[in-house]
């Protein structure tokens, strides 16, 4: 088909035309021209789809979502369950090795991260039960001393109650806390 032949669209209950091939090409792509739209020219018999004649509708290919609009709220999703998840275990972590003040709650988070250490080295995990400011004492300006209730989980896939009662020694000099001493007096 050459472009100087001309083209006729029956649309909105009109014929109209006559549309060059390229005028044509423009006007469906651009979404004048809907994709059911029937087209003619001389020496066709009845009149065809103009889709079979200018290709799939641009507006069809702008429906399907694309993989960046899908991907985006699957990484969005992905990610807020793994902040879910791991976000209190680093925040922990953080807490129980970064705590630079003589206060109850350093004392505390301090004295977590010490037994947790020892119990990773006999290869027993642990959950600590909330903070309660009731188990921490502080005196002198510099000691504390920490009742730590927790739930040991060895590797055989048992659980049993635990307390430590961990005493401290603040270093205002340094900012560090330093293990006095920590006894296991329950759950051994």
């Amino acid at each position: 088909m050459a472009f100087s032949e001309e083209y006729y669209v029956h649309l909105n209950g009109e014929q109209k035309g006559p549309y060059t091939l390229a005028q044509l090409m423009r006007l469906y792509a651009k979404g004048f021209i809907p994709e059911e739209t029937l087209y003619w020219m001389d020496g066709f018999d009845q009149w065809q789809p103009v889709a079979d004649l200018c290709g799939p509708s641009l507006r069809v290919w702008r429906k399907k979502p694309s993989k960046k609009k899908i991907t985006i709220p699957i990484g969005l999703v992905l990610a807020a369950a793994l902040l879910a998840f791991f976000g209190p275990l680093v925040r922990d972590g953080w807490r129980e090795t970064n705590q630079r003040r003589f206060t109850a709650q350093s004392a505390y988070w301090k004295a977590r991260g010490l037994v947790r250490e020892e119990m990773k080295e006999k290869k027993t995990n642990l959950a600590f039960e909330r903070y309660d400011p009731d188990l921490v004492t502080l005196s002198n300006g510099t000691d504390a001393s920490v009742l730590l209730p927790c739930t040991l989980f060895p590797a055989d896939g048992s659980s049993k109650r635990s307390l430590w009662h961990v005493t401290l020694r603040f270093d205002p000099g340094q900012k560090q806390w330093r293990l006095t001493s920590q006894i296991q007096t329950a759950g051994k």
